[in-house]
């Protein structure tokens, strides 16, 4: 696969590449693309930071991820509530982690992200 960088413009390929998909994909809604009506997720992922939602969040990332995504194996995603003390504007955020095979090589992938 060979795409661009949506920030730098630069040509990126294989898992890089696929690291920015399942991001682009994950932060579009569904039906907000004109042309491609069914891509993105049914669901807004800055769900409030508590045990059940981020439990939701998990779930409804895996069906996404599955439902869109043929050339990865998702292996685990996990998100944490950042806490920090110094900084009570964190309190209602968390990170996500995705860890994922890539099909065919079989490369480990990792998307991480603070919502």
């Amino acid at each position: 696969m060979k795409g661009m960088n949506i920030r730098t413009g630069r040509v990126i390929e294989g898992d890089q590449h696929l690291i920015q998909t399942i991001e682009t994909y994950l932060f579009t809604l569904r039906d907000t693309r004109v042309l491609i009506r069914d891509y993105g997720v049914g669901f807004e992922i800055d769900a409030l930071n508590t045990p059940a939602h981020r439990s939701i969040l998990i779930a409804g990332i895996f069906e996404e991820l599955l439902r869109f995504h043929n050339n990865i194996y998702v292996l685990e995603v996990t998100a944490t509530p950042l806490e920090d003390a110094q900084n009570p504007n964190t309190q209602n955020n968390f990170a996500i982690t995705i860890s994922a095979s890539s099909i065919p090589n079989n490369n480990i992938i990792k998307v991480m992200g603070v919502i």
